[in-house]
């Protein structure tokens, strides 16, 4: 597996992988014009992860805050984890939000090395 910079040819999984998950805190859904808005203002704080010739997943920072998702055919293999520790690497700093019931986001945070009280939990709006 390898890193590599956000490019414009990278947007558009983003924005599908963004719309598929259900363990983001804001469940919108993002049209291609919104995602090209954003990527415009914020393609530059976001990485691919690639395995092989495969897009398999992105994390990025945005004010300090970790946004990660693995694509659905890529996950439990450890790719999470590996984005998480190569941002860690990069930007010591950053900070996690995840909702209070996302256990498996809980998990993999924990094993990079944060602790509870690294982690902002917010509860899920019903």
């Amino acid at each position: 597996m390898v890193m590599v910079e956000n490019e414009k040819i990278y947007w558009e999984f983003i924005r599908k992988l963004r719309n598929l998950n259900v363990g983001f805190l804001e469940q919108v859904k993002i049209t291609s014009n919104q995602q090209h808005d954003y990527m415009t203002i914020n393609g530059n704080n976001y990485y691919i992860c690639l395995e092989g010739d495969n897009v398999t997943g992105f994390i990025g920072l945005v004010d300090n805050d970790i946004r990660l998702s693995v694509s659905p055919d890529h996950r439990n293999k450890g790719i999470a984890e590996f984005m998480l520790k190569w941002l860690i690497e990069k930007f010591p700093d950053a900070k996690a939000q995840v909702l209070y019931d996302n256990l498996p986001s809980k998990k993999l945070f924990e094993k990079c090395g944060f602790k509870p009280h690294m982690i902002m939990y917010k509860k899920e709006n019903k």
